[in-house]
């Protein structure tokens, strides 16, 4: 039997790992089912990929921004000096 939508949704990680270990003595799965597993392995390769540029962009801005504090700084000293 299946669950509804709702039902499903509530389930915790551990209890729809046992629900799906529980049915997959009994199943047959076709190829999708291995398809499916591969594609969500590479969105999650690539989201960690995605994760490691959101944080060397980050530190590039914050790079960036203090370079240009400084060198107003630096210009504003040079041009009021005299």
């Amino acid at each position: 039997m299946a669950h509804t939508i709702s039902s499903l949704k509530k389930l915790s990680k551990e209890e729809l790992i046992k629900e799906h270990d529980s049915h997959a003595n009994s199943t047959m799965v076709g190829v999708g089912y291995y398809l499916d597993e591969l594609r969500y392995r590479e969105q999650n390769e690539f989201a960690d990929k995605i994760e490691v540029l959101t944080k060397q962009m980050k530190l590039f801005t914050i790079v960036a921004s203090v370079a240009t504090v400084v060198s107003a700084v630096l210009t504003a000293w040079a041009l009021f000096r005299f």
